[in-house]
């Protein structure tokens, strides 16, 4: 298992954990993690639901994430430390900080 960190910015950290090929999502509010990568469709449903803009920016950010050249990347990393360099890549495209 293998993560990385970010800091958003409003100054709020957010983790990225990848084990078995799974990438989970982790901040305050979901301390138990949230699986963006590959895309749970169950989760997804209850995200999309949600009234809070939040958990609505997070769902498509999930979606962008599970689409296109990012899913073909996800595809084509073949271990841990690969799929964390590419969610740094995306993050930092994003103006995320990694600390």
């Amino acid at each position: 298992m293998k993560q990385v960190s970010f800091m958003t910015s409003s100054r709020k950290i957010i983790t990225f954990r990848v084990e078995d090929r799974i990438v989970t999502y982790f901040d305050e509010i979901w301390d138990d993690g949230i699986q963006i990568l590959p895309k749970d469709a169950k989760i997804m449903l209850q995200l999309m639901k949600s009234r809070n803009n939040d958990m609505k920016v997070i769902a498509a950010l999930i979606l962008d994430a599970n689409k296109g050249k990012n899913l073909e990347e996800y595809n084509s990393c073949q271990t841990e430390q690969e799929l964390i360099d590419f969610m740094s890549k995306e993050c930092e495209l994003k103006g995320l900080l990694k600390v």
